[in-house]
């Protein structure tokens, strides 16, 4: 584990404040969820993604969209790619655009990608993306067919 030279006092109510410069390293931001537990002696607080939950599901819908689709198809959480065809890309973060449009909650479609938002009780959790040239409506429907067919899978 990394030693950044910090040190916090917890307050009165358990409470401890996570330095400015490391939340802006790892992107934690307002509204974050974290995820804690106990690894030996060590509290751990790790980021967490219910997207990231939806691992082998959204890796096998994303293969098969694609070949059918013959377009590139990537899943994201609110931070990184989870599952998209081109291997290479999974784990890469999202750029500063596609994270606007989860935060703003907005379907778009341009000339290159089609996008829609995840939600689950009104929480914005990721992102299906469509990238390919000349994108129409149709593909816009497909993003959208995605992220619901993922939202009824959260719930279940």
């Amino acid at each position: 584990m990394k030693a950044t030279g910090v040190v916090r006092r917890i307050d009165e109510l358990g409470r401890i404040v996570i330095p400015k410069e490391i939340r802006k390293n790892l992107r934690i931001k307002d509204g974050t969820n974290l995820e804690i537990f106990i690894d030996n002696n060590n509290i751990v607080l790790s980021k967490f993604s219910e997207i990231k939950e939806l691992g082998d599901i959204a890796s096998k819908l994303v293969e098969t969209m694609s070949n059918v689709y013959n377009k590139d198809i990537y899943i994201t959480d609110n931070d990184s790619v989870i599952a998209c065809n081109k291997k290479d890309d999974i784990g890469t973060l999202i750029s500063d655009k596609v994270e606007k449009n989860i935060k703003d909650r907005k379907c778009f479609i341009s000339d290159d990608y089609a996008i829609s938002v995840i939600n689950k009780n009104g929480d914005a959790l990721g992102s299906v993306i469509i990238y390919g040239t000349k994108l129409s409506e149709k593909d816009l429907h497909m993003t959208t067919f995605i992220a619901k067919f993922l939202e009824k899978y959260l719930e279940d």
